[in-house]
C-alpha cells in the first residue's frame, strides 16, 4: 500500500482492517511518501498498530505539523473576513464610510480566489514590492538551502514546523503548557528582522502566543518594535508594517489601547501611504474606550 502523505494515518488504518482477511502467510508493507502527524505519540502508536501481524510501514520523509480541519480559522480567513466588510464592489450598502485602498482590493479579489501562490502568502511591503528572504536564513544554514531560491511558502512552512515543535514539547522550553498562556517573545521579532520571517511568525502563531494585553510590559516591548517597523516603512528595517497592521486589525496580534493608540497616531501621520490612512481608520473603530 502506498501513500504520498499522511496527517493522521487514519485511512491506513481503515485499510488494514479491511484487509485482516488476508492470507495468514502474506504480509502487508505500507509506504508513505512524507508524514505530517502531528506529535511523536501519534505516529508510535500508528507504527505499532500497522506492524502487527508482522506487517511494515516505511516513511520515507518525515515531519511533525500540526494538523489544520475546515472549522479551524487562519489567518489569511480573519483577513478575508475583515477585508469583505470593506469591499468595494459592495461599498453602497456596506455602511462603511472607508473605501479599501486599490491593493487591499486586489488582495481581497485575489483571497476570494482561494487559489494558494507560493509567493502570496503575505502582504506586500508598503512599497508594493513581494517579501522575499535575504541570504543568512538561520534555520538553513546547516543544511545548506538556496534562499535564493526560497518562496514565502517555503518560509511559512519552515516557521510553523519550528513553532509546532515549540508546542509539543511539555516542559519550560516550549510553548505548550496546561496552567499559564505562553506568549512568542516580541524579541523574536528583532531577532529574526526579515520581514517575510515576520510575517511567518505573525500567521503561523495562534492568537494567545501573541496576545500582550496579557502583560503590559510585553505589550509595551512589542509596541516599540511595531512603531519602529512603521517608521521606517520605506525601508528594509519596515517591509512587514502591513502584515503587522493586519495581525493587528485581525485581532491576532493584541496590545493595550493606550499602546494601540501609539500605533494609530504613528500611522496616521504616514499619510503618503494610502494602506497607512485606510488601517488608521479601522484601528480606531475598534478600540474599546473612546479615542
Amino acid at each position: 500500500m502506498v501513500a504520498s502523505a499522511i496527517t493522521s494515518g487514519r485511512k491506513l488504518l481503515a485499510i488494514s482492517r479491511k484487509l485482516r482477511s488476508i492470507d495468514k502467510h502474506a504480509s502487508i508493507t505500507y509506504i508513505v511518501g512524507v508524514s505530517k502527524v502531528q506529535n511523536d505519540g501519534v505516529l508510535n502508536q500508528l507504527k505499532t498498530d500497522l506492524r502487527q501481524g508482522g506487517h511494515e510501514l516505511i516513511i520515507i520523509e518525515q515531519c511533525l505539523l500540526p494538523r489544520s480541519k475546515n472549522h479551524h480559522k487562519t489567518a489569511w480567513d480573519a483577513e478575508l473576513e475583515k477585508l469583505s466588510k470593506y469591499d468595494n464592489d459592495d461599498f453602497a450598502s456596506s455602511g462603511n464610510l472607508t473605501k479599501l485602498t486599490n491593493y487591499l482590493q486586489e488582495r481581497l479579489d485575489f483571497l476570494k480566489k482561494n487559489q494558494g501562490e507560493e509567493n502570496s502568502l503575505f502582504l506586500k511591503r508598503p512599497t508594493k514590492a513581494v517579501l522575499k528572504l535575504r541570504p543568512s536564513f538561520v534555520f538553513w544554514l546547516d543544511i545548506g538551502l538556496d534562499t535564493g531560491k526560497a518562496t514565502q511558502a517555503d518560509v511559512y512552512w519552515t516557521i510553523q514546523s519550528l513553532l509546532h515543535d515549540l508546542r509539543m514539547k511539555s516542559d519550560e522550553t516550549g510553548l505548550a503548557s496546561t496552567y499559564h498562556s505562553t506568549l512568542i517573545s516580541p524579541v523574536c521579532f528583532d531577532r529574526y528582522n526579515d520581514g517575510i520571517i515576520q510575517a511567518a511568525l505573525l500567521r503561523s502563531a495562534s492568537p494567545t502566543e501573541l496576545n500582550y494585553q496579557l502583560d503590559d510590559r510585553y505589550s509595551r516591548q512589542m509596541t516599540d518594535i511595531v512603531l519602529s517597523i512603521i517608521e521606517n516603512w520605506e525601508e528594509d528595517h519596515g517591509e512587514a508594517s502591513l502584515e503587522f497592521l493586519m495581525a493587528l486589525w485581525t485581532r491576532r496580534l493584541k496590545l493595550l489601547d493606550a499602546h494601540l493608540k501609539e500605533i494609530i497616531q504613528l500611522i496616521e501621520s504616514k499619510t503618503n501611504c494610502e494602506e497607512f490612512v485606510f488601517f488608521g481608520t479601522a484601528l480606531k473603530s475598534q478600540i474599546c474606550c473612546a479615542f
